[in-house]
């Protein structure tokens, strides 16, 4: 992490940091299924919250390998895995939208930001140099 020129952190730490900070993430949504009704919604938040947690794992690892200076390990494993973190967003958004559990612009924005995520790293994310 560098602030302003100073390097507070190397890379390693600074991927150890942001590891950290993605536990919380889908610790939070955890949280809101537990309180959610039963039903459709929920189904599809759990399926969603489950998709997340692998996007997740899986993202930490191919960071990792670039925080040792392994991009092509990085690259390989990364841009599957990231997009499928955004996969697990949209199905948890659409959860949360179909139990009308929280507020639907803000259910809908968080499924919309999982769909475009989604198609930006899986797709459009392709790059042709091999």
């Amino acid at each position: 992490m560098i602030l302003g020129g100073a390097e507070i952190t190397n890379t390693l730490q600074t991927e150890l940091i942001a590891s950290w900070a993605l536990l919380a993430v889908p610790i939070a949504f955890m949280r809101s299924r537990d309180a959610m009704p039963a039903g459709t919604g929920k189904d599809m938040a759990q399926i969603g919250l489950l998709i997340l947690v692998m996007g997740m794992a899986g993202g930490m690892v191919a960071d990792a390998f670039g925080s040792i200076g392994d991009e092509t390990n990085q690259e390989a494993i990364g841009r599957l895995l990231w997009s499928t973190m955004f996969l697990g967003m949209a199905f948890t958004g659409l959860g949360y939208y179909l139990a009308e559990f929280f507020n639907k612009i803000l259910s809908g924005a968080l499924g919309l930001l999982g769909c475009v995520g989604f198609l930006v790293l899986a797709i459009g994310g392709a790059n042709d140099d091999n």
